[in-house]
């Protein structure tokens, strides 16, 4: 916060490329997402297919997806969007997307250091409520370039990434970490380029792999503005393209 005239403004500033982009995320990438939550394996497929079948323009559903005969049939009823995410609540009207798996059932903004090892979509017992250490809502966003950035993606993100597990994320992260070891900190040094992620023991199959999805710069910026002026408040947000080589 810092203050101007008789109030006070807030900003922040989130780099959208930490996250995955919801509209272009292919199958692969949306069923490793939920592999990692931990979503039962009958419902992968179905959530997966049903994403796709929502942003994409009407045609035949997915084998397990859903287009307007389903949603019709739902109390209310209403129409697939068959177009692109705009905002990523819309998930919550999307077949097979529960609350839990949309905000997570444990605690979600955990550290890196909390993180809880995926379930590995072996879902849960009769009767028992799913348990997401994270959510979709953690992990998306449906505004970015398209890929996601090594250098600001959480761990959570970064095992998005087929090919990419735990130890591996948890390798990228501390090798960018710099020498206090700290993520987000002035000693951070972060990748130039892909290629630098060999030096934290990552696989050259998996980063190969990971060219298709990562970047080492962000170019989309959601800010945040809330600005009080005595017991008035107003709260302002914007998402800010930067230019290539800018």
């Amino acid at each position: 916060n810092f203050p101007v005239g008789d109030g006070t403004i807030s900003v922040k500033i989130t780099d959208l490329e930490r996250k995955a982009n919801i509209n272009t995320a292919n199958a692969q990438l949306l069923q490793q997402t939920l592999t990692v939550m931990g979503v039962d394996a009958d419902s992968i497929s179905v959530v997966s297919d049903s994403i796709q079948d929502w942003r994409y323009p009407p045609a035949p559903p997915r084998v397990a997806g859903a287009e307007n005969d389903y949603y019709q049939s739902l109390s209310p009823p209403y129409y697939a969007k068959n177009a692109p995410f705009d905002d990523l609540s819309e998930l919550l009207l999307v077949k097979g997307v529960t609350l839990e798996m949309y905000w997570g059932t444990s605690s979600t903004n955990h550290s890196p250091a909390n993180f809880q090892h995926p379930k590995l979509g072996f879902g849960t017992s009769p009767g028992e409520a799913p348990d997401y250490p994270i959510g979709l809502v953690d992990v998306f966003t449906p505004v970015s370039s398209g890929k996601i950035n090594i250098n600001t993606a959480d761990v959570n993100v970064l095992q998005m990434i087929p090919g990419v597990d735990t130890n591996a994320a948890a390798a990228i992260i501390e090798q960018r970490a710099g020498p206090d070891g700290v993520d987000g900190t002035e000693d951070d040094i972060p990748y130039r380029n892909g290629g630098q992620i060999n030096a934290a023991g990552v696989s050259p199959r998996v980063i190969a792999q990971m060219k298709n999805f990562c970047t080492v710069s962000s170019s989309t910026f959601e800010v945040d503005i809330t600005a009080h002026i005595g017991d008035s408040c107003r709260r302002f947000v914007a998402i800010l393209l930067r230019n290539t080589g800018a």
